[in-house]
């Protein structure tokens, strides 16, 4: 199939419908959203507390408030601090008396000759501790 372009010599009809849609450019999905009309320079804004027009009283509150709350999360530091120091300490303690056990379970025996060191190979000097 072969399609060609034609120019229409007639004037298009135009038909106007009456629809319900609304006029495209509004909001419709955000219907809670409303168009600005001032300027944001000229809008009454709300002061929060931050903004130091409470009463001093609330302020003193809000200050000892934080100061707890900051104490208390220094207390929790502290605590993972001195638990993992604490945890360090235990496993060196465990590694030393391993150690300890090791050597008490181990069989020694002493040479008093040197000419047997002179006549051992490499992997059996390996195998000699010096105490």
């Amino acid at each position: 199939f072969f399609f060609h372009l034609v120019s229409s010599v007639m004037p298009k009809a135009v038909v106007k419908v009456k629809t319900d849609t609304p006029v495209r450019g509004k909001p419709v999905a955000i219907p809670w959203k409303t168009e600005c009309t001032q300027r944001h320079s000229s809008l009454i804004k709300k002061r929060t507390t931050n903004y130091n027009f409470s009463t001093w009283d609330r302020r003193q509150k809000q200050r000892e408030e934080r100061k707890r709350i900051l104490q208390l999360q220094q207390d929790m530091k502290d605590k993972k601090v001195e638990e993992i120091a604490e945890k360090k300490r235990q496993k060196e303690e465990r590694e030393e008396r391993r150690l300890e056990n090791e050597r008490k379970a181990e069989q020694v025996q002493k040479i008093t000759n040197s000419r047997k060191l002179k006549k051992m190979s490499k992997k059996q000097w390996r195998q000699i501790e010096k105490r």
